[in-house]
């Protein structure tokens, strides 16, 4: 900020904070004093942001006290401040007073976030490092080393099919299928890319994903939100900004009941938080999340059968800023349960929260206990006395007339309900009582017209569990029954034992009640356990989703048919990335320069890109490979030095319409894939006296050497004569060279007028060996035939950092003669460096 907005802020805030908080004073602070320097922030003269944005806050004020309470917290000393509460008091507005949403919109268009708050971004803790790899846990689990709190992620049972996902490596969605009859596994891959925890932020556990499954077959999962980007902009359905990031967002399967590949879909807001769904009798989904952060209402989202889009939201809460102290806020936690083919229970909590965004153990109030229920059939709700509930419910609603449980002045105050499906159809939420001396699960039920509290868990009243030698087990964490056959019950149970290490074992029993342990299979030391059933939609137990987690060490487990079912060695456990530009748009992990067709809440499945100008990329309807887009990728003959840095110059990025895939995570030794289709059409691919290089395999000069950038180790050029290739190597640690050290020419058969005009498939998979070793493989397949296959050579540079691959167009040496535009289009971009990879995997379909 510069010194004139910093001395307009001082001087109007020195003369109007000393004052009384009235209304007059109110508007003063947050019309004229949080108006920034007009030249600094764009705004053109004669606008009249400022002055409308004035008087919508004059008018609220009249009834609004929350105005004068966020402005009490200015320093009007700090610009920072300043910017900060203007920020607060513009989301609040735009939340709770919609006629403000179209005000703000005209006058951010166009504008970033930094142009309008001069706000440093938050600190939201750095992450702790988790080894792939450890020692903590036994074997027999399905999925890496996970991050974050302990979770059993989402399961969607189709048959003899049991669709997982999962927050895994970075809290990316992960997806898994295991059949019930075979045993076999597909999996499980990363699904999508997550914005939550990327970077610098430390491993947030609110955008856990779901998974459910259309009446057509195709997969959905939701995934990835705790308030969104600054950049998303103001949040419609908040009075509270994102202050930890990550996007709420929404794919979908390309094919249904395959888990291969999936799609973004864009129906939902990239503010929530939180996610549950459930799929009704009818083939409804209904997806539940919060809005945003803390003072965000809840809602629903609802996906009719036949539909692969969820329809606009439906506000089931509203957060409620308290009259004689507006600066704390009365809002809830929900978690909703399907109880029936037609009705969903939701049970709820009281959460005192604040704008001042203090969460500490003493400020951080969870209360009392709700209970709601949901008619599918009619989109209304009930209490437990069946009278009809208007939307949206506040606090003074919910205390009326769906208060199951008083805690405010009993010391079990819970921290966590779930609403509860009882065999006598009654009304019940279980809520996690919590004391210093103590932590369990109750119950309260609607008995006999009113809530009767402090209940045991059902089932749990008289049962009893006895260990192998008789002995009783009195610390029983939870009980899962999987089979009945008439007198014979089977389950699985965790529980401590005397010396207060977690079990994990099988039991039956004779009479449902009376359980006694037939066989230990896990016995941990200092170990969280969690169950999940695998349940189907008619509600039979196929077995158990368990959470492990030991220190650093966290997996998940299958169990099922009397074992833990882990996928062998022989199945896919692969990260495969894939663009097909379904999405419109492409985004990158660090996207720079022109940027045309820049998805931000796309996956990012680039690492950068190079585009010349702002026609470099265009989605393409047209001349599509496999679903509905292509990529078109453009490069203007006409002074290309124009476009970036020094106009009298051809820099690199002049000389390209490219972008860039990731590296491998090692160096020497590593093994890559690349699957991808690119159409040259006559008139975009020209002969001209520079050859017209379309891939490419980069290395990574290593920094620490100041090592000046060489040759890509590997590359494919379309020239007069048809389809050209190198490779390359070099071991040295230093390159000497920017030529590599040695270099081997190949060709690909036939004319170019052979690859003219239609699509081209391309496999490549190389393995780095620049040693004298000489381990190191090409293998090159074009349209299924394999044209290349060099094995026992050397290939690559010894660098610090993996290889990567890069495509599109380059055009190198001198461009004066250069007399054509060019294009091509691209599709079916395919990237793995797992070594369990395979042709089929990448291979375009």
């Amino acid at each position: 900020m510069n010194n004139t907005a910093e001395s307009f802020f001082s001087k109007q805030f020195q003369t109007q904070v000393s004052r009384a908080l009235s209304i007059v004073l109110t508007v003063g602070i947050l019309g004229s004093a949080c108006k920034p320097d007009s030249e600094e922030m764009g705004i053109a003269e004669g606008s009249n942001f400022y002055s409308q944005r004035e008087i919508l806050i004059e008018r609220y004020s009249q009834t609004d006290n929350v105005f004068e309470a966020l402005a009490a917290q200015v320093d009007p000393s700090d610009p920072e401040s300043v910017d900060y509460w203007r920020w607060r008091i513009d989301q609040y507005m735009y939340g709770q007073y919609p006629d403000y949403q179209p005000i703000y919109d005209d006058y951010r268009e166009g504008k970033a976030f930094e142009d309008i708050y001069s706000i440093p971004e938050e600190g939201l803790g750095s992450k702790l490092t988790v080894l792939k790899k450890d020692n903590e846990l036994p074997t027999g689990y399905f999925t890496d080393n996970l991050q974050g709190n302990p979770h059993r992620g989402w399961h969607y049972v189709d048959g003899d099919t049991v669709f997982i996902t999962y927050q895994g490596h970075l809290t990316d969605p992960y997806v898994a299928a295991y059949n019930l009859e075979s045993h076999q596994w597909q999996g499980p891959i990363k699904a999508a890319d997550s914005t939550l925890s990327k970077g610098e932020r430390k491993i947030d556990s609110h955008g856990r994903p779901t998974i459910e499954m259309d009446t057509q077959g195709y997969l959905h999962i939701v995934y990835g939100g705790h308030g969104g980007e600054r950049e998303d902009g103001l949040n419609p359905l908040s009075i509270d900004t994102p202050h930890a990031g990550g996007r709420m967002l929404h794919v979908v399967s390309r094919k249904p009941y395959d888990i291969s590949e999936f799609e973004y879909v864009d129906d939902i807001t990239p503010f929530a938080s939180y996610t549950k769904s459930y799929k009704m009798g009818n083939g409804d989904i209904y997806l539940f999340t919060r809005a945003g952060t803390h003072k965000s209402p809840w809602v629903y989202y609802k996906m009719p059968a036949g539909s692969k889009r969820f329809e606009e939201p439906v506000i089931i809460t509203w957060p409620t800023p308290q009259s004689d102290d507006p600066i704390n806020v009365d809002t809830f936690y929900i978690n909703p349960l399907k109880i029936s083919d037609t009705e969903i229970a939701i049970s709820f909590l009281w959460h005192e929260c604040n704008f001042l965004e203090v969460h500490d153990k003493e400020t951080y109030a969870r209360i009392n206990a709700y209970y709601m229920r949901l008619d599918t059939t009619s989109g209304l709700f009930y209490n437990a006395q069946g009278e009809n509930i208007e939307l949206p419910v506040t606090i003074d609603v919910a205390n009326d007339k769906m208060l199951a449980f008083d805690s405010t002045n009993r010391e079990e105050t819970p921290f966590g309900t779930s609403p509860l499906s009882l065999s006598s159809g009654a009304p019940a939420v279980a809520y996690e009582a919590r004391t210093k001396d103590y932590r369990e699960w109750r119950m309260t039920a609607f008995k006999e017209g009113q809530w009767v509290h402090s209940l045991p868990m059902p089932d749990t009243a008289n049962r009893t569990l006895k260990n192998q030698e008789g002995a009783l087990v009195s610390s029983v964490t939870d009980l899962v029954q999987l089979a009945q056959r008439n007198n014979s019950f089977e389950a699985v149970v965790t529980y401590r034992d005397e010396n207060n290490t977690m079990n994990f074992a099988s039991v039956t029993s004779t009479d449902g009640t009376n359980w006694t342990i037939q066989q230990v299979h896990l016995s941990l030391e200092n170990t969280r356990m969690q169950m999940d059933p695998i349940k189907d939609e008619k509600g039979n137990h196929h077995g158990v989703i368990l959470n492990l987690r030991k220190g650093a060490s966290q997996r998940l487990y299958l169990w099922h048919d009397g074992k833990f079912q882990a996928p062998s060695a022989g199945e896919s456990n692969m990260d495969i990335t894939y663009e097909s530009f379904e999405n419109q748009g492409w985004n990158a992990a660090s996207p720079r320069g022109f940027a045309p067709g820049l998805k931000k809440a796309a996956p990012q499945n680039f690492m950068f890109n190079q585009l010349q100008s702002e026609r470099a990329f265009s989605v393409e309807e047209g001349i599509v490979r496999s679903g509905k887009y292509a990529a078109k990728l453009f490069w203007d003959h006409n002074n290309p030095a124009a476009f970036n840095g020094d106009d009298t110059k051809i820099d690199n990025v002049d000389r390209k319409a490219m972008f860039h895939g990731f590296k491998t995570q090692k160096v020497a030794g590593a093994e890559a894939w690349y699957g991808f289709s690119v159409f040259f059409p006559s008139e975009g691919t020209r002969d001209e006296p520079n050859p017209w290089l379309f891939f490419q395999i980069h290395g990574s000069a290593d920094k620490r050497l100041k090592e000046h950038s060489r040759n890509p180790p590997f590359s494919l050029t379309l020239t007069p004569d048809g389809l050209r290739g190198a490779w390359k190597w070099d071991p040295h640690e230093l390159s000497p060279t920017r030529n590599g050290h040695g270099t081997e020419h190949f060709e690909v058969p036939g004319l170019k007028s052979d690859y003219l005009d239609r699509w081209v498939d391309f496999v490549l998979h190389v393995k780095v060996d620049y040693s004298d070793n000489k381990n190191g493989f090409i293998e090159l397949w074009v349209d299924e035939e394999k044209v290349l296959d060099k094995h026992n050579i050397q290939f690559g540079y010894n660098d610090d950092k993996g290889i990567y691959p890069s495509w599109g167009m380059y055009f190198n040496g001198d461009l004066s003669g250069m007399q054509n535009d060019h294009y091509l289009y691209l599709d079916e971009i395919r990237m793995t460096d797992s070594g369990e990879a395979s042709y089929n995997d990448v291979a375009p379909r």
